[in-house]
């Protein structure tokens, strides 16, 4: 669980500004997740970056562009341009039981834990994050 954490803080401080009023914050579950966690989840999101945080309604689907067939690894690049298409929030964490990759270093397909748009980013800023099963 306290990796969850250190994604999180980690992830926020990377991609975080000051707006004026408090963060709407979604969140979007790719995979079913324990009530008991989603709920911890939230209360330490809100308690954290004091902000107002919303279940993205219903069980989203991993979309087929973002399978990378040779590793069974899902796109983080894909997954955040999907989560683009939700609106209404400042902030989106995509929460998945998949592996996600990106690439890096010359390095197709790079395992990683998690995934954030910058600020600079013409998308707002996305989150992508991984819990291990």
């Amino acid at each position: 669980m306290q990796t969850v954490y250190l994604l999180l803080f980690s992830l926020f401080v990377s991609a975080y500004h000051k707006p004026t009023a408090p963060l709407r914050i979604g969140i979007l579950y790719y995979a079913a997740i324990d009530n008991k966690l989603k709920n911890e989840l939230q209360q330490n999101i809100k308690a954290t970056y004091k902000s107002t945080v919303t279940e993205i309604n219903g069980l989203a689907t991993l979309p087929e562009t973002a399978l990378y067939k040779p590793r069974n690894r899902y796109r983080a690049k894909v997954l955040l341009k999907n989560i683009d298409s939700y609106s209404g929030y400042n902030k989106i964490i995509g929460i998945t039981t998949k592996d996600i990759s990106t690439t890096s270093n010359n390095v197709y397909d790079w395992g990683i834990m998690g995934l954030a748009n910058s600020p600079e980013h013409p998308i707002k800023s996305y989150l992508m994050i991984v819990l291990l099963k």
